[in-house]
């Protein structure tokens, strides 16, 4: 993530943003913080194959456990996109 620094001359041109442009410029500001922050949670985000592969590796958690244990991930995965 590339972090951006405010200049001089964009802090005079902030600064004498009236209300609606005030309004505006945070507004994209906020929108491109957003976007910057879901594309990093993209690329660290797990999958349930990645929590699969994880339980697989400990003992004592067999098969059967293991899928109750993904069925109920996906079972909360859906309620919440669901929403």
């Amino acid at each position: 993530m590339s972090r951006k620094s405010l200049t001089r001359k964009q802090y005079k041109t902030v600064k004498k943003y009236d209300h609606n442009q005030m309004n505006d410029w945070a507004t994209s500001l906020y929108k491109s913080g957003y976007q910057d922050a879901m594309e990093k949670f993209d690329e660290n985000s797990l999958s349930l194959e990645d929590v699969a592969n994880a339980i697989d590796e400990i003992k004592g958690i067999g098969e059967k456990r293991k899928s109750l244990i993904i069925e109920k991930l996906e079972q909360i995965l859906s309620e919440k996109e669901n929403k």
